[in-house]
């Protein structure tokens, strides 16, 4: 009688710890959707705004000097701690202004990784670039492009906003629940746009087992799964969540 009491309880206490891990994982990365949806919109906004003024100035040679477009960038420019800066940027990929800098470094974006993913955004379409250093200043950052174009249509510039990674997942490396956890953030097609605990090598890449998780995510818009590491034994409990207006899988690990 023991004994059996003894399985039930065991039974039992296991099925809570389940249960409250897989609630509590489901519940941050639905927490997660909130915030990151939130950095995207400000950043494309900003950017969308940067990129009408210069076209309704008739072009960045009629845009005034790199200080005028420095002070304009930095009124648009409002949440700061997850952006670190908009570009603007002339044809040929040329850095000409930015919001953080004065005067700004001569680089040139088209010297950045081109991966991109579509997202629309107040009625255009930005391009979402794959996780890179800075050209500035050598920070990790997600680039975030709107297009400047002329009265025809054609792409005669671009305005990039670079979002910070580290800042936004440090949130979630602070809460207690997430001490032995992870957060991802992944494109559709399974490359790892955000980290924590943050690993360079990880950025921009495919995990192993990618495609079939894959697989399972788009067959549904979020759910929960329990995994196993074979390497140490370790119940992990794995939540996940699709973003309704943009291409991207939320994860949240806990063990």
């Amino acid at each position: 009688m023991a004994a059996a009491m003894t399985w039930w309880d065991v039974t039992e206490d296991y099925e809570s710890t389940r249960l409250a891990s897989s609630n509590l994982s489901l519940a941050l990365t639905e927490s997660m959707e909130g915030h990151f949806a939130a950095t995207l919109r400000d950043a494309a906004n900003a950017a969308v705004a940067a990129a009408a003024l210069i076209e309704n100035a008739g072009g960045l040679a009629k845009s005034g000097s790199e200080e005028r477009l420095h002070d304009q960038l930095r009124r648009e420019l409002q949440d700061r701690a997850s952006t670190a800066r908009l570009l603007i940027a002339d044809a040929r990929g040329h850095v000409v202004a930015s919001s953080a800098e004065y005067p700004v470094a001569a680089v040139s974006i088209t010297d950045a990784p081109v991966s991109q993913w579509r997202i629309p955004q107040s009625g255009r379409t930005l391009s979402l670039g794959a996780p890179q250093r800075s050209l500035i200043d050598g920070e990790y950052i997600l680039p975030y492009v709107c297009a400047i174009r002329d009265r025809s249509g054609a792409t005669v510039g671009a305005v990039r906003a670079e979002m910070r990674i580290k800042p936004f997942l440090e949130t979630y490396r602070s809460i207690p629940s997430m001490a032995n956890g992870a957060v991802l953030v992944l494109s559709y097609d399974g490359v790892t746009l955000m980290r924590a605990p943050f690993v360079e090598d990880f950025l921009g890449k495919r995990g192993p087992g990618v495609s079939q998780f894959l697989q399972d995510a788009v067959a549904t818009s979020s759910g929960t799964y329990e995994y196993t590491q074979p390497r140490d034994g370790v119940v992990r409990y794995i939540s996940w969540l699709r973003m309704k207006q943009q291409p991207l899988i939320l994860m949240v690990g806990l063990s």
